[in-house]
């Protein structure tokens, strides 16, 4: 199944990575290095999964995690941090992200967690 995915992260490098390994699995994905920006993308388009760093700048992850949920709660969200005490993990996950992942990526993990929301999807719309 191939998702419509954003990946906000201020590292374009790291960014970059994200998105290449995601469409070589097959999905369409939008590189954002910025939350304003990715907020921008998300009032205009739908995306099934967005992929966000805890820490961007102007509008922070936590942030967008809460516009996402506002606005489109349809959308899967999958927080990203490279801060190794998973500081902002609970919070997010209780603001209804769908995962909390450690930097660096490592990308079978990211494509399985890619995969897992595609099946929730796939589930959810079977079921309406």
């Amino acid at each position: 199944m191939s998702l419509r995915i954003l990946v906000a992260d201020h590292d374009m490098m790291s960014c970059r990575a994200l998105a290449e390994t995601l469409r070589q699995a097959g999905h369409d994905v939008t590189p954002i290095a910025s939350g304003e920006g990715a907020k921008a993308h998300l009032e205009k388009t739908a995306f099934d999964v967005v992929i966000a760093d805890l820490a961007l700048p102007g509008v922070l992850g936590l942030e967008l995690l809460e516009f996402v949920k506002e606005h489109a709660p349809e959308t899967i969200f999958i927080m990203i941090s490279s801060d190794e005490t998973g500081e902002g993990e609970v919070e997010a996950l209780d603001l209804g992200a769908f995962e909390f992942m450690i930097k660096p990526l490592d990308p079978e993990q990211l494509r399985e967690v890619v995969d897992e929301a595609g099946a929730q999807i796939a589930l959810r719309s079977k079921s309406q």
